[in-house]
């Protein structure tokens, strides 16, 4: 199949269509909350390449997988495609909420997190983890914007799903620590 070309010119002026046919200003919350979800799918993918560099780490690098395909039925869901009666694309169901809980419940019960915040990470993959925990938490707040400018799509599945989808990845940054943790040291800040 031969794709056309993928500028159409229509944005110059500042607006983009979404799947329903209406034009939207770039700055709408809808496409705010789309742009976070394509930045944190971005950074969901480099984790994940990252991770099939270490092949102890293949289960966590095939769940990312998972979780990438869930970024395209929050995009349904978040533009309102996957509401549409036709759509063939799903959105968010309890099940992938379930499967994102059991995950991060695995991997924190073979976790020994200690009694203090994390300062943080302590090997560059683990960064990575966090970062990508942090672009989870820009959506997060991207959809709470959405849904109060836009009821219609309002969510309440969706949007613990990317609540979850932040505290699944710091626990992920956390196993990748493999044991090594950076804690607040706050004599560090004492002068004397």
């Amino acid at each position: 199949m031969k794709h056309g070309s993928i500028t159409t010119g229509q944005g110059d002026g500042g607006t983009t269509r979404i799947p329903d046919g209406s034009s939207l200003p770039k700055d709408h919350p809808i496409i705010e909350a789309l742009g976070s979800l394509d930045a944190f799918r971005a950074s969901l993918s480099l984790l994940r390449i990252r991770l099939l560099a270490e092949p102890e780490e293949k289960e966590q690098s095939d769940f990312l997988l998972f979780l990438v395909h869930c970024c395209f039925a929050l995009g349904a869901q978040i533009s309102g495609l996957s509401a549409s009666a036709d759509s063939s694309v799903p959105g968010i169901r309890a099940t992938h909420l379930q499967q994102l809980k059991e995950e991060q419940d695995r991997l924190e019960q073979a976790l020994t997190l200690p009694p203090a915040f994390i300062a943080t990470a302590t090997n560059e993959t683990a960064a990575l983890a966090d970062q990508t925990a942090t672009a989870a938490r820009t959506l997060e707040r991207r959809m709470v914007a959405c849904q109060s400018a836009v009821p219609l799509f309002a969510d309440p599945l969706a949007l613990a799903f990317v609540n979850r989808f932040s505290d699944y990845l710091f626990i992920l940054a956390r196993h990748l620590e493999k044991g090594n943790h950076e804690t607040v040291d706050y004599t560090l800040l004492d002068p004397s």
